[in-house]
């Protein structure tokens, strides 16, 4: 069925393990997300926290991304309030990133809206993008198997409990953010003691083979980083990166990650 909507293509690649290369867009300019939908990104992440704009964005930003055979924008929503996740999956997001969640009870609470019940409380309707205004009251029955669940830790708290996070039902990808957790571990802007690390540094974070869910680091800034990180033992199946500098080009990060990484079986990171 064509159209702007994912129908959990995303899901499906980061459950298998595909790498994917994409993009945060906080720019409130639909045509800013166009241009990297066009450069060949396979996701762009609207981010609704951080960035310009709001919600109206992503009605304009789903349609405009698919255009270019990018066929998701996931959001960032600007808090874990229950109409935050549900408008924009009804707008025809693919997933949405939660911000600043610690603990289990706050994780289970804020993924519930991602999924209709019973086993979640997003609120049920048809008249919107993702139900095709209507047409597609099937959308129903599949959606909750095709939204991509994505938890941030940020905190000391969240570190230490991000084990049990992952296991959480709903929750399919662990996405540190070294910024914020660089602050709540007393190392401001030490982004690179604040993350994804073997063994060592106030911000270890190790893989489990208990989890079900995926982990990903983002904010690498240095080549070095990009070689030495998968090397320490975290040999991730699936990759959300984040970009926040237009001039780089695609091409050129990803002859990059193609030079140092990929090619070993590691992970190709990018620049932030």
């Amino acid at each position: 069925m064509n159209g702007p909507l994912d129908a959990g293509r995303l899901r499906a690649k980061v459950a298998a393990g595909d790498v994917t290369l994409g993009t945060f867009v906080g720019t409130a300019s639909p045509v800013t997300a166009e241009v990297c939908a066009a450069a060949g990104f396979d996701w762009l992440l609207l981010d609704l926290e951080h960035g310009a704009g709001g919600e109206e964005q992503v009605r304009a930003t789903v349609p405009a991304a698919a255009a270019y055979g990018v066929p998701t924008v996931v959001v960032r929503v600007e808090s874990e309030a229950r109409i935050r996740a549900g408008r924009v999956l009804d707008a025809g997001a693919a997933g949405v990133m939660l911000p600043r969640l610690e603990t289990v009870d706050e994780v289970r609470a804020a993924v519930a809206p991602l999924y209709y019940p019973p086993r979640g409380d997003r609120g049920v309707a048809t008249y919107n993008r993702a139900c095709r205004f209507g047409l597609d009251p099937g959308a129903l029955e599949r959606a909750n198997d095709e939204v991509l669940g994505i938890v941030q830790i940020e905190s000391r708290q969240a570190l230490s409990n991000a084990e049990e996070i992952a296991a959480v039902d709903g929750v399919d990808v662990l996405f540190v953010g070294p910024r914020d957790l660089s602050h709540d571990l007393g190392v401001p802007g030490q982004v690179q003691r604040a993350g994804l690390r073997g063994s060592s540094g106030p911000g270890a974070l190790s893989c489990s083979e208990t989890w079900k869910g995926f982990v990903d680091c983002s904010f690498l800034t240095a080549r070095r980083q990009q070689r030495r990180w998968p090397r320490a033992g975290h040999s991730l199946p699936s990759v959300l990166t984040q970009l926040c500098s237009l001039p780089l080009s695609r091409r050129n990060l990803h002859a990059l990650a193609v030079a140092t990484d990929r090619v070993e079986g590691g992970i190709p990171w990018m620049f932030s």
